[in-house]
């Protein structure tokens, strides 16, 4: 379950050192719980990073179009390291094939299709 707090007055709330004039901070708390009934120390460790490694990529690959930029539309950290972008296309790659961009009108305005083709995972 998440709880939504809309903070009035943050100077005493972890986390407040981060926030500028707008944005947006989340505090993920109670992780420990991630973990269960791992048995030792070192299984939880092991246990967590990859949690934390399955999250930072999905935040990577979801948010990949705001953080791409040469002046990305938000910031996105964990443990205090910049995530960097997840292109799911590998449109950079040079084995990448970009396809002919295509639209589609719709009542309520157009739809443009940008696709490519990805190369063999042995080209990569």
């Amino acid at each position: 379950a998440w709880t939504l707090e809309l903070i009035e007055d943050c100077e005493d709330e972890l986390g407040c050192d981060l926030l500028g004039e707008v944005g947006t901070v989340v505090i993920w708390k109670k992780l420990d719980r991630l973990v269960g009934e791992i048995s030792t120390q070192e299984k939880k460790t092991e246990h967590m990073n990859a949690e934390f490694s399955l999250a930072e990529r999905h935040l990577r690959l979801i948010f990949h179009r705001f953080l791409e930029t040469s002046k990305p539309q938000i910031q996105i950290s964990i443990n205090n390291r910049q995530l960097t972008p997840l292109d799911p296309m590998a449109s950079t790659h040079p084995s990448t094939q970009k396809d002919p961009d295509d639209s589609i009108r719709l009542s309520s305005g157009n739809v443009r299709i940008r696709s490519y083709t990805i190369p063999h995972y042995k080209k990569m």
